[in-house]
Order: C-alpha cells, then sequence, then structure tokens
C-alpha cells in the first residue's frame, strides 16, 4: 500500500480518477460522500472542522473530527483492532529525494495504572 499511497499524492488534474490512476478500488463510505480505499484494512471518515496556517510555512496543520472507524473484521480481537496483526506503516518525511516511511517495529505492552483503591 505505501507505493499506492505515494501515487495517490501525485497532482492529478480535477478529470484524472484517483482511485483508477492508482489501481485502487472505491469503497462507499458511511458518514461522508468521499468513497474509502477498498483495500485499506483501516479507514477513517472524518468531517473536516479546522485548517490552521503555520506562519512562516506553506504547510497548514488540518483537524478534522472521526466520525467513523472502519477495521476489517480479520483484525479485530475481543472487540479492538489487533494491531501487531495490522502491520501499520507510518511516513516519516517526504521531500524531493523521495518519501520514507517506518513500520511499528517492536511494540510494548504496559496495563495501565491502578484506579484509587488499587483497581485496575
Amino acid at each position: 500500500m505505501a507505493e499506492k499511497a505515494v501515487l495517490a499524492s501525485a497532482d492529478f488534474s480535477p478529470e484524472v480518477d484517483e482511485f483508477e490512476a492508482c489501481g485502487l478500488r472505491k469503497c462507499p463510505s458511511e458518514r461522508v460522500r468521499p468513497p474509502r480505499v477498498e483495500e485499506s484494512p483501516v479507514t477513517l471518515e472524518c468531517g473536516r472542522a479546522r485548517i490552521l496556517e503555520i506562519p512562516g510555512s506553506e504547510a497548514s496543520l488540518i483537524l478534522g473530527e472521526v466520525l467513523l472507524v472502519c477495521v476489517d473484521d480479520s483484525l479485530v480481537r475481543s472487540g479492538s483492532p489487533d494491531v501487531e496483526a495490522l502491520e501499520p506503516l507510518g511516513l516519516l518525511h517526504s521531500g524531493p529525494s523521495g518519501y520514507l516511511f517506518c513500520t511499528a517495529g517492536r511494540l510494548l505492552r504496559i496495563p495501565p495504572p491502578p484506579r484509587p483503591g488499587g483497581e485496575r
């Protein structure tokens, strides 16, 4: 999916179907108008809440409200996403030399602290 995600970031003209150009399939969304990427094991349907301009930069920070989280059933264990089975991918950097992604690597499981009274 990393290669297709990079391809999807291209500056397509409005008449180009980005899904087709990237070899991806559309899946109807439930809460928003734009379709989801069918191949993605996890998708977030978001409503735009606010765009913040960053002074001295061409970049903007976009804050959105997550309206719906869709997780492939094969990745759900005891009602929660199995992050290890998901094998998440993160974008660390993009620039003229290309894109740098990372995988989750080693995960640390730490139990929550006890609640007052000694309960977990």
